[in-house]
């Protein structure tokens, strides 16, 4: 039995067959997780220019397709309040402020309290979207 560095819980590194691990398996992964959004992030420009790349390729076309169908059938109320409103947006006769209603920054998504009523949004910052969704999965309204 070995303690792992970071967490201090004992772990059997024969059982992992590695045994010159240091860290428990969680903080491995953990670490290994860290690693390759540490590695995104100071390559973040070439990993979108290599999505758009693809993207415009005749398979990546398809497999969008493929998404937005699948997302279509799985919800298709949420689709159609997600197509109206951007129709809307379109056409001129709704205007986005473009600035998160929580920290006023920029670009913004709309998010639908209620997917019945899909002119009524609340623009937010991707963070800020992201931060809402997580606060509900905890409550466990989604």
């Amino acid at each position: 039995m070995k303690i792992c560095e970071i967490c201090s819980k004992e772990y059997n590194p024969e059982f992992y067959n590695k045994t010159r691990q240091k860290y428990c398996t969680n903080c491995k992964k953990i670490g290994d997780r860290l690693k390759a959004k540490e590695y995104y992030l100071k390559n973040k420009e070439k990993f979108l220019l290599k999505s758009r790349k693809y993207r415009k390729t005749k398979i990546g076309k398809n497999n969008r397709k493929k998404e937005l169908s699948n997302l279509k059938k799985r919800h298709p109320l949420k689709y159609k309040a997600r197509y109206m409103l951007n129709s809307k947006i379109k056409e001129g006769k709704i205007r986005k402020r473009n600035s998160c209603e929580i920290c006023h920054t920029s670009p913004t998504h709309c998010h639908h309290e209620d997917y019945t009523k899909p002119f009524e949004f609340v623009e937010l910052c991707q963070p800020c979207h992201q931060f809402l969704h997580n606060q509900y999965r905890k409550m466990e309204i989604f």
